[in-house]
């Protein structure tokens, strides 16, 4: 029973099913958020198979990148390479599709993730560098487009009221990027070997940790800032609080030996926690 639970556990996450998931489930919170409507299937849809066919492309290059490596991990990405080029293709197709379906008119709303996300997946040399691959940048653009992909295009797409955004733009950023260091952690390795510099090469796990609780703990002011303003209801900041919460545990137990589950299930799921606690809260009033 444990192995079937460990297989479906794995292909969940080397298929990119759960991170689809997870956006999904971010961009459904910010509706709710934003007192939008049930999002259509489109929208769902669209999200999904993209982010599905980013994270497959980004470890297929990432398969070829790290391919000589010994190392456990690259080890696993160039083993599971086939997977990751049928994902893509499937990923790009449903994406395609949705787009054309629904949101061909709202080409010009989508350029500017759509840049950012290729930056980050497209090798620009034979040695398949991409823009990830500069000093301490990738990050940052991890943040920037998860945030701009589950805040800013939701209400674009849904012309959701605007009032608000620069906070919970700022916050959701904040929030994306505390999670994106103990990724970080788990690559220190690899990334050491390939010449990449990130925070964890430059401060430390232990320092980079403290960077990432600093940083939740920003957010959390950016959180109640926002409620003050009044652009959160009391249920959205319980969800956000809970889920920061959370977030502040699992960056406390993040050490290089955390597996491949830890992270991609365990600290990427966070994500799906303010849905989670919000519609939790709700069920209970």
């Amino acid at each position: 029973m444990l192995s079937v639970a460990n297989f479906l556990a794995r292909f969940l996450v080397n298929s990119h099913i759960f991170i689809g998931f997870c956006a999904v489930s971010l961009s459904w919170f910010t509706i709710i958020i934003k007192n939008g409507p049930m999002p259509s299937y489109g929208l769902i849809g669209m999200i999904f198979s993209s982010t599905v066919f980013l994270y497959s492309a980004h470890r297929f290059v990432q398969s070829k990148a790290y391919g000589e490596m010994e190392d456990e991990r690259s080890k696993s990405l160039v083993r599971n390479r086939p997977l990751f080029v049928l994902f893509a293709i499937s990923g790009a197709l449903g994406s395609t599709f949705f787009f054309f379906r629904e949101y061909h008119a709202h080409l010009y709303q989508l350029f500017l993730p759509a840049i950012l996300a290729g930056a980050y997946v497209i090798p620009w040399n034979k040695d398949w560098k991409r823009v990830r691959d500069l000093p301490y940048v990738k990050i940052f653009i991890i943040s920037l487009c998860w945030s701009w992909i589950t805040l800013i295009l939701p209400v674009q797409l849904l012309h959701l009221d605007t009032a608000g955004i620069f906070p919970m733009f700022v916050e959701r950023s904040l929030f994306l990027l505390a999670i994106t260091i103990p990724f970080d952690i788990r690559d220190l390795g690899p990334d050491r070997k390939k010449g990449l510099l990130t925070f964890p090469l430059l401060l430390g796990i232990r320092y980079s940790k403290r960077v990432a609780l600093a940083i939740i703990i920003i957010a959390i002011a950016f959180s109640f800032f926002t409620y003050t303003l009044g652009f959160y209801s009391w249920e959205v900041l319980a969800s956000l609080i809970s889920t920061y919460g959370v977030t502040i545990s699992m960056i406390n137990i993040t050490n290089l030996n955390r597996g491949l589950l830890f992270y991609a299930l365990g600290v990427d799921g966070v994500m799906i926690l303010p849905l989670l606690f919000y519609l939790i809260i709700n069920v209970n009033i």
